[in-house]
């Protein structure tokens, strides 16, 4: 057996008696899991939720990586505990191949019954990929779902259908945001609105996307994008070419 499946003997016991790994079902949707056994850690975590995945994938775990964006020699040392730890966007990406809560994932069950499926909701991903130099940014849909915390939902009002958890990859200091941000945003007909005041928002123009400041201008749209060293400004006139996701209404960043 590979070092990486080994858990501590006491969470080994709990999945089994929760049927963690019984295929087919959703964590959380019918009976409650118990309280987690004491001294267990994110990375006992992750690795269940990613054991999980591959019973329910039927693949090799080499197969098994492709929708995290990693390599398997590189995400190997998620699970083996070393100074390596996920960045936000993979976390996510595991939950929703899993079906198991980011919550559970990132902090482990405090209290579930019932109700708990009402918790998390499920939202599209989309990954914005950030180009080299002066290249335009691409924009993918994955084929996952992200299960997102009701909470944050609430927090911004705004429904599930309306949301979109957008990540980031490839971004650096002279962008303003960077590898690993996580965005949600409202792509409601309000959210596709761009208003007089300036706000982030996700644009399209052509197959170019843009992640950036907007602003609305009597010329047309003024895009900015803000790093430490200073900033890039773009101006749009014609409207109609302009496609318009959605505004980001929260934001979330590995400190």
């Amino acid at each position: 057996m590979d070092s990486w499946r080994v858990l501590p003997v006491s969470l080994d016991k709990y999945l089994t008696e929760n049927n963690f790994y019984k295929p087919g079902d959703h964590l959380f949707s019918g009976d409650s899991l118990s309280l987690l056994p004491n001294g267990i850690t994110f990375r006992d975590r992750f690795t269940a939720a990613f054991m999980r995945y591959l019973v329910h994938a039927n693949k090799t775990p080499e197969e098994a990586i492709a929708p995290f964006g990693r390599s398997w020699r590189h995400f190997q040392r998620y699970l083996t505990g070393g100074n390596q730890t996920p960045k936000m966007d993979v976390v996510v990406a595991l939950a929703s191949a899993s079906g198991v809560p980011v919550e559970w994932i990132i902090g482990g069950p405090s209290r579930h019954d019932a109700d708990t499926a009402k918790v998390f909701a499920e939202v599209q991903i989309l990954e914005y990929r950030c180009g080299e130099a002066d290249l335009d940014a691409v924009l993918v849909e994955r084929a996952v779902m992200a299960q997102l915390p009701s909470s944050i939902l609430h927090a911004v009002q705004l429904s599930a259908q309306s949301a979109k958890l957008v990540v980031v990859q490839g971004g650096d200091r002279t962008t303003t945001f960077r590898d690993g941000d996580m965005l949600l945003l409202d792509s409601s007909d309000n959210g596709r609105t761009v208003s007089p005041t300036e706000g982030v928002y996700l644009l399209k123009i052509g197959d170019a996307a843009y992640l950036q400041n907007v602003a609305l201008t009597e010329g047309g749209l003024c895009l900015s994008d803000q790093g430490e060293y200073g900033g890039v400004y773009r101006e749009y006139s014609d409207l109609n070419a302009i496609h318009v996701i959605g505004r980001a209404v929260w934001v979330g960043r590995s400190l």
